[in-house]
């Protein structure tokens, strides 16, 4: 008999070490992208105009005429990248689109401006490969661009259930993007000559850039020929066609991200729980710090409607890119954005990859941050 139970114990013993094993295997397989699936480039420079506003509370029409439909406005100070110039008037990209301002209320100025590179051959095979894409999480492999200081992962075209069950509605992406691997550094966002009206909490250069408001985020991501993701794509680069709850998927697993019972109220450098990767590769998209948006909390026509602050219901869902939710509010600061991801004070519930949370533009605290995307 004693011969018996030491024969099961020992058993019981291997296929638990086999198991062991082989799931320490697939989480190291999901750190990091294999060499053949990272590209490396240098980034380039380009001479820009940029219109810095001159006025307060100034127009920005939809063509060059003061009949034009007002679209936003900007207030002193404000910088936009001028796109083309007609008569008396300078046309300049918005955070949708473009509108028109009046010459005689900006002042031009020549700038040298970041640029991504062409993609070089292999980048642009994987592109071809993302927009071809069809499956689940586990049917692609991760695909990274280097371009200088920033790493970014190839997200493939797709569907998705955005939201929370019962309530998911599908999102669909034609083209492909890319996004951050990890979020915005103090050492990128210093080198990259982002600007902020305070410093962050933590100074190290490897932890993330946090104490932003979002109109400090999205300058940043301008200035590295970049933008601030919508809420939909940073969804889908956290969950993925196979919609999972987590970026890892379920349960909700403490080591795997920065979050209020392993943190002890701090930061921790970027990529320091990489067994909390997302399908695509990102890291961090679970805890440590929560992650503008470019997105409206509610509807078009009051941007402020929403049943709660924050949670994982849908409220003014589905979700519509079109509907005027992604529009460029100017200088407004009584319009609430979308902050996604969880934080470091945070615990499973809010780390959820269907949490929603929403502060003003001109807010900040030490456990917002952000990340950038591209369109392809």
């Amino acid at each position: 008999m004693c011969q018996r139970k030491y024969t099961v114990f020992v058993m019981v013993g291997l296929l638990l070490g086999a198991a062991l094993i082989i799931q320490t295997s697939i989480a190291q397989d999901s750190t990091s992208t294999p060499d053949s699936r990272v590209v490396r480039q240098d980034m380039v420079t380009a001479m820009v105009e940029i219109a810095t506003i001159n006025g307060d509370s100034v127009n920005v029409r939809s063509q060059p005429s003061r009949v034009g439909d007002i679209l936003t406005q900007y207030d002193r100070g404000a910088t936009l990248e001028i796109i083309s110039q007609q008569d008396d008037w300078v046309e300049v990209k918005l955070l949708s689109g473009t509108g028109w301002i009046a010459r005689s209320l900006v002042t031009v100025a020549e700038v040298e401006r970041l640029r991504f590179p062409e993609p070089a051959p292999a980048v642009q095979a994987a592109l071809d490969e993302a927009r071809a894409f069809e499956g689940r999480n586990s049917n692609w492999e991760p695909f990274e661009w280097v371009v200088g200081d920033i790493s970014m992962m190839l997200v493939p075209a797709g569907c998705f259930k955005m939201g929370e069950v019962p309530d998911a509605f599908e999102v669909c992406f034609d083209a492909p993007f890319w996004v951050d691997k990890y979020e915005v550094t103090n050492g990128q966002f210093a080198s990259l000559g982002g600007t902020a009206g305070r410093t962050g909490s933590w100074s190290d250069a490897d932890r993330p850039r946090e104490r932003i408001t979002w109109f400090e985020a999205r300058r940043f991501c301008e200035l590295r020929d970049s933008r601030l993701p919508t809420e939909a794509e940073w969804e889908y680069a956290a969950r993925g066609p196979s919609a999972l709850r987590y970026p890892w998927g379920s349960p909700f697993i403490v080591v795997n991200s920065v979050n209020k019972d392993n943190s002890d109220n701090e930061t921790a450098p970027v990529g320091s729980h990489p067994h909390g990767s997302s399908w695509v590769g990102t890291q961090d998209m679970s805890g440590n710090v929560l992650e503008w948006t470019s997105s409206f909390w509610g509807g078009p026509e009051d941007p402020n409607s929403q049943w709660a602050w924050s949670g994982t219901g849908t409220g003014d869902y589905p979700y519509d890119a079109t509907d005027g939710r992604e529009a460029d509010t100017g200088s407004r600061t009584d319009v609430t954005r979308v902050l996604r991801g969880g934080s470091l004070n945070y615990g499973g519930y809010q780390s959820q990859s269907t949490y929603r949370l929403r502060f003003n533009p001109d807010d900040w605290n030490y456990y917002i941050g952000f990340r950038c995307v591209r369109s392809s």
